[in-house]
């Protein structure tokens, strides 16, 4: 029943900061990859990347309640508000969360997530995705962040990742080059065929 209830919380696409809610219930999600230390290395969080993809924002735990950490700033659409989370509360510690993210106009698509735990990450691409709402649900627990004792690990914060690489900027000078040189081959094809 509890884990009716907690699917039917993500898939409603809950939208704003249902923070508080607390669930005790364990939806196992399969495919987790773990990792040792941190997610993110140097370079600040606007430069984390996980598979190539980039970080999309970050959200830390504070007293079982979620918070935006980060935000990438290559993607200025991004608040947090489109995101909302159910917590799986055991003894004191947020061990799982059941997340939405509703998409929205100029909003990136996640491909990955990771929950960080103690000194590892586990790192899952297995969420729904219906339309423009992703809903997904990682455990400690199921991703094996567990202690020495075998008892599932805090989360410390999830991260969102995104597969679209913002495109650099081309330079005005080589940008005029291009241009110029697509002018010269149109103006080229269009003098062959008038003669």
């Amino acid at each position: 029943m509890k884990k009716i209830l907690m699917a039917t919380a993500v898939m409603a696409g809950l939208v704003g900061n249902a923070q508080a809610a607390t669930v005790k219930a364990h939806i196992p999600t399969v495919d987790y990859t773990l990792g040792e230390g941190n997610e993110c290395g140097a370079g600040g969080f606007s430069a984390c990347t996980f598979d190539g993809s980039p970080s999309i924002i970050k959200f830390e735990n504070n007293g079982g309640n979620l918070v935006v950490g980060d935000i990438n700033t290559a993607f200025p659409s991004i608040t947090g508000n489109e995101f909302s989370f159910v917590n799986d509360i055991v003894d004191g510690e947020l061990i799982g969360i059941a997340f939405s993210f509703l998409m929205g106009a100029g909003d990136p698509g996640i491909t990955a997530v990771i929950v960080k735990a103690g000194n590892k990450f586990a790192s899952t691409s297995s969420f729904s995705v219906d339309g423009n709402l992703f809903t997904g649900f990682v455990s400690t627990a199921d991703a094996g962040l567990t202690n020495k004792k075998g008892k599932a690990q805090g989360v410390s914060h999830i991260t969102f990742f995104d597969s679209y690489v913002p495109p650099s900027p081309i330079p005005v000078p080589a940008g005029g080059l291009l241009l110029l040189t697509a002018l010269g081959g149109i103006a080229a094809l269009r003098r062959r065929k008038s003669a």
